[in-house]
């Protein structure tokens, strides 16, 4: 748990760019890859990319009850892979929250929340501010979903999460504007929608559960 910080200038770099996860190796399908209560951001360039184009990709990875702060490229990802477009494959995308300024990285014209290729997809009760949305056709089921600024997302309500705040503002914020942040939506539609990370507080709080689970 926790903050990770690096280069904001990271499209120019080559693959040794900062990513919250990444793997580059080890071949298509691989399989069954877990994320679950986790923070990636601020400062990094893909929050989550377990493929690298042609090379690897990973079928049955589950992404849940995360935040996203600040990711600069990609919130997560999944490469596309031209011998087998059945890959990566059946991804759960599930009570995750991703919250971007309305700037993507130094060198880029955009950024994506989702940018996933592949089939058998499903994304729900979700939370996305900014960013593009792509592959949509990759997806074969999406509900309960909230987007605000940038692409539409499957399943999903365009309004306005109505974040508690206050919210950083820029692609490098303070310690002190992380710890401050609050990510608690309060619309009709985000009922039961996006990350139960909202606050500092709340990671703390979750270690805190685990030590006591853990002695």
């Amino acid at each position: 748990y926790g903050f990770n910080a690096g280069s904001q200038d990271v499209a120019s770099q080559d693959c040794t760019h900062v990513d919250g996860l990444q793997v580059w190796g080890g071949g298509l399908h691989q399989k069954n890859l877990t994320i679950d209560h986790d923070i990636f951001g601020p400062m990094i360039a893909q929050g989550v990319y377990p493929g690298d184009r042609n090379n690897t990709s990973f079928d049955n990875v589950a992404i849940t009850n995360s935040t996203f702060l600040n990711v600069l490229d990609h919130a997560i990802i999944g490469d596309s892979v031209s011998s087998d477009p059945t890959t990566p494959g059946n991804w759960t995308i599930s009570h995750d929250t991703s919250y971007m300024t309305s700037s993507p990285d130094t060198g880029l014209s955009s950024h994506g929340k989702v940018d996933l290729s592949g089939s058998g997809h499903s994304v729900t009760s979700s939370i996305f501010v900014s960013g593009y949305f792509y592959s949509a056709g990759a997806f074969s089921s999406a509900s309960g979903n909230v987007w605000s600024g940038g692409d539409p997302v499957l399943g999903g309500t365009n309004v306005s999460p109505g974040f508690t705040g206050p919210l950083p503002t820029t692609n490098a914020p303070s310690y002190a504007a992380l710890y401050a942040m609050d990510l608690t939506p309060s619309c009709g539609a985000c009922s039961g929608a996006g990350s139960p990370l909202h606050t500092a507080k709340s990671v703390l709080d979750r270690i805190d559960s685990i030590d006591a689970t853990n002695p």
